[in-house]
């Protein structure tokens, strides 16, 4: 695992960003943006390491900031390489010499990454660093891409590697609103504050994945950001987070989307799920904080009967196994191949339509192409929806249809 730290504002997230050559971490100009840690497999020549993006390192007694520093010292423990980020504008900093310090006593090892250096004539300004104490040093620019291919040939050489691509997982995505409990569902199930949790809505800004074994095969939790209602979400940093939190869903299998069991479905929840299930992602409804007391029937989303529903409570770890558990099978479902010879049969018995052929093009999402006489309408294509779950289930996915 490597490990990116320094102060705030050095270009920590946007360090990441180039490692993985794309944006997965918030970058703006206010300090302190990254909150939970964002850490992603990067894979290169076959290869594949693990690069994490931290919270800038602060002075701070307590709140959420304190949270940060207290997880950020785990995360550092456990680093196989410590990116130690400065800015060569700034030039070294006490908070720089402090953290110095506190990294030598780790005994991990550091390399220090100088960041900003636009030009040629900064170079020498960035030897002048090797007075913090360490013999690795690299001058880079984060935001135009300098120094970037040498620092991860180093890293590749330096760290043991595992062969092959880690995409093979089952990627869930935990979804919804802000402050319904999302990240306190993560860290209930890893046994660990790995999310920081706050108890001030838009605690997680950044989607932040974590690698799970889970009833005996590895996946990807994904946890994302509150989605807020448009005229709420002012500052950029909000912006970006939205804009990452829906572009996260193109990657993902499995989207859980968390809602209040003691409130109804609210129009950002059911935008959510539309819009998963338009991208023919899977779907499953998480209901937390059921030890409120009070469940509304209504969860049940009627414009899509097929989503599963299930109640939990992450606080008091009641039933928190439930949705995972459901993801999966919902997973495995968005992967179901039906017999040609099946569907036959299935068509045979349709008395309302007469269709000439059904047969499946594709999973994941299931694909089913139609041929008819005439083209099939909305009500025509939803009686061949329900006859198909009917007799092959497809729980909580989204059947999409071709036409000939």
């Amino acid at each position: 695992m490597v490990v990116i730290t320094g102060r705030e504002n050095v270009g920590k997230s946007t360090l990441l960003n180039r490692i993985v050559r794309k944006n997965v971490a918030v970058v703006g100009k206010t300090s302190g943006i990254t909150r939970d840690f964002v850490e992603k497999c990067v894979e290169r020549d076959g290869r594949v390491f693990t690069v994490v993006d931290t919270g800038g390192i602060f002075p701070c007694k307590r709140g959420i900031k304190k949270k940060v520093q207290d997880k950020l010292r785990e995360v550092l423990s456990d680093a196989s390489i410590i990116l130690f980020m400065v800015d060569v504008k700034d030039g070294i900093t006490p908070l720089d010499e402090d953290i110095a310090i506190t990294l030598r006593k780790l005994e991990r090892p550091v390399w220090l990454v100088v960041n900003k250096v636009d030009t040629r004539r900064r170079l020498p300004t960035a030897q002048n660093f090797h007075a913090l104490g360490f013999d690795n040093l690299y001058p880079v620019s984060s935001l135009r891409g300098y120094g970037i291919e040498p620092l991860i040939n180093d890293i590749l050489k330096e760290i043991s590697t595992s062969p092959g691509p880690s995409y093979s997982f089952p990627v869930i995505s935990i979804m919804g609103r802000p402050n319904v409990g999302k990240s306190t569902y993560i860290n209930t199930l890893l046994g660990k504050e790995r999310m920081i949790v706050d108890k001030s809505p838009g605690t997680t800004i950044d989607v932040c994945d974590v690698t799970l074994r889970f009833c005996g095969r590895e996946l990807v939790l994904a946890d994302t950001p509150g989605l807020k209602k448009r005229s709420k979400v002012r500052t950029d940093v909000e912006k970006g987070s939205t804009a990452l939190t829906i572009s996260n869903t193109k990657r993902i299998d499995v989207g859980i989307v968390m809602i209040e069991s003691n409130s109804a479905l609210t129009k950002e929840d059911k935008k959510i799920i539309e819009l998963l299930l338009r991208r023919g992602k899977g779907v499953v409804v998480a209901a937390n904080k059921s030890d409120l007391g009070k469940y509304f029937l209504g969860h049940s989303v009627h414009f899509a009967s097929h989503i599963p529903t299930i109640y939990m409570s992450a606080l008091l770890e009641r039933g928190i196994d439930k949705p995972l558990k459901e993801a999966l099978r919902v997973y495995e479902e968005r992967k179901k191949k039906v017999a040609a010879n099946g569907l036959d049969i299935l068509r045979s018995e349709m008395r309302y339509l007469r269709l000439s052929g059904l047969h499946q093009v594709s999973i994941s999402p299931p694909r089913f192409k139609i041929s008819a006489r005439k083209r099939l309408k909305g009500s025509d294509l939803r009686y061949v929806e329900r006859y198909i779950r009917e007799k092959f289930g497809f729980r909580g996915v989204p059947i999409e249809f071709r036409q000939k």
